[in-house]
């Protein structure tokens, strides 16, 4: 099967999505701004169990809102000094009687609103704007069992200077984006815009399915032949 060539249009687009990985939609959810979400927000969202990010099936929660809204509405080091303080759950609790009085303040407020906004900014935020194709190799990588955000800071921080500060402030999508780049690079991944793959994907099951008719009539054939 060939494979598809980016129009111009294509290649534009791909190029738009880039820069939005560079600067992401701002939220603001419950009269909190939202700073992007980055791989340091994405693990103390982990670290603290917040639904949002678990790999599990689940319902998200108020409390899951609360503690996400607040984690990502601030510094990853104003978190982490709060924690190192003691200081965290009381932090938190403030956080949480100033969402609560936001949301009385709010006419016609809907928490599965405001649930599925902050799933938006979730989503969002670690959106490619290409679909990373592995490439067969004769030395495959050894993948390890720890999280993907710490083989992806290792690569970051090892390969191409990433400081421990953008690692917990940058887009996580620019995080990623970067690193696949660099997998590219290295000939680990083939990148390809989505449009293309799903071109690519449409074409092969229509290869799919005229092979599948074909095996079927040529074993009616031989079961009734002529």
């Amino acid at each position: 099967m060939e494979t598809p060539t980016p129009t111009s249009a294509a290649r534009d687009s791909n190029a738009a999505s880039e820069f939005k990985a560079i600067f992401p939609p701002q939220y603001t959810i419950l009269g909190v701004k939202l700073l992007p979400l980055s791989i340091g927000r994405y693990r103390l969202m982990k670290w603290a169990g917040v639904a949002f990010v678990s790999e599990e099936e689940g319902m998200a929660t108020i409390e899951d809102l609360f503690t996400g809204i607040a984690i990502c509405g601030m510094q990853c080091r104003d978190f982490k000094q709060l924690f190192n303080d003691g200081k965290l759950q009381a932090e938190l609790s403030k956080w949480g009687k100033k969402l609560r009085k936001q949301i009385n303040a709010e006419k016609g407020f809907s928490i599965y609103e405001k649930i599925a906004l902050f799933q938006q900014y979730i989503e969002e935020g670690q959106t490619l704007p290409w679909v990373a194709l592995p490439v067969q190799t004769e030395n495959p990588p050894d993948y390890t069992n720890t999280h993907w955000s710490n083989n992806v800071e290792v690569v970051l921080r090892g390969s191409l200077g990433w400081t421990k500060d953008e690692i917990d402030e940058e887009p996580l999508a620019k995080a990623l984006a970067d690193y696949f780049k660099h997998m590219e690079n290295e000939g680990r991944v083939r990148l390809m815009p989505p449009e293309l793959y799903l071109e690519m994907v449409d074409e092969g099951e229509a290869n799919m399915k005229a092979f599948e008719k074909m095996a079927e009539s040529q074993k009616k054939e031989a079961l009734c032949p002529a």
